[in-house]
């Protein structure tokens, strides 16, 4: 894939359009893969809140399409931006996310092509604009604990939209807890270690799609797969 970075101001124009994409990711090329694989190193921040010597106009990113190969850590790496709108990453060996998202309240959409990456907790937290959230290249997820619940513990919030999962062994505890802003899951199969609290007051949820196996699940008395349409 190659290395993309989209800039818009606040009306939607793309800045330094003539940036070829397939060359250089921006004009400057202040954006380096080292910056995002040491981002993790900036807490409870923006990625780029604190790099002060970035040109004005780069402080505007809306738009990130990555292929990120040698990064192996996201952890926190976008935490508390609201500027960010659509996502688009391949990390072949990135194995955590924790945090990665967390209460990026303007971010709409979102792929993630990370098939090494164990853990979600806390990811997409407070994603409230959500409209479709793509994680299911992501096969070898153990953790989903709080993914997708309110930033802060604000009942009446999560990760907005419709939201599509891996075919995965994870953890699902309070994955969905107080979430009333998403309104559909996908998956094929997930076999939960874990489903405590998972759906819990998910008052505008209306469709869930998949097979939920739970001959493995350590909260459940009676072991047994449930097919889920509705």
């Amino acid at each position: 894939m190659a290395k993309k970075v989209i800039l818009k101001d606040g009306d939607g124009n793309q800045l330094h359009p003539e940036t070829k994409t397939e060359s250089v990711i921006s004009p400057s090329g202040w954006l380096t893969e080292d910056m995002i694989k040491t981002a993790h190193g900036v807490a409870q921040s923006a990625v780029f809140d604190t790099c002060t010597s970035l040109p004005a106009w780069a402080l505007t990113l809306e738009e990130f399409d990555f292929d990120l190969p040698e990064a192996t850590s996201m952890l926190d790496s976008f935490n508390s931006d609201t500027k960010l709108k659509k996502v688009s990453i391949t990390a072949e060996n990135c194995t955590t996310m924790q945090g990665a998202f967390y209460n990026c309240s303007n971010l709409k959409e979102c792929v993630i092509d990370a098939p090494n990456v164990t853990t979600f907790r806390d990811a997409f937290r407070g994603c409230v604009s959500m409209q479709t959230l793509d994680l299911t290249a992501c096969t070898r997820a153990t953790m989903f604990k709080d993914a997708f619940r309110a930033a802060d513990n604000v009942r009446g919030s999560g990760c907005a939209g419709t939201i599509k999962l891996p075919n995965c062994k994870a953890s699902l505890n309070c994955a969905f807890y107080y979430n009333s802003k998403v309104t559909a899951v996908e998956f094929d199969t997930i076999y939960a270690t874990d489903i405590g609290s998972f759906f819990l007051s998910c008052s505008s949820i209306k469709s869930i799609s998949g097979i939920l196996d739970l001959t493995s699940c350590s909260n459940v008395k009676k072991k047994s797969l449930f097919i889920i349409r509705f």
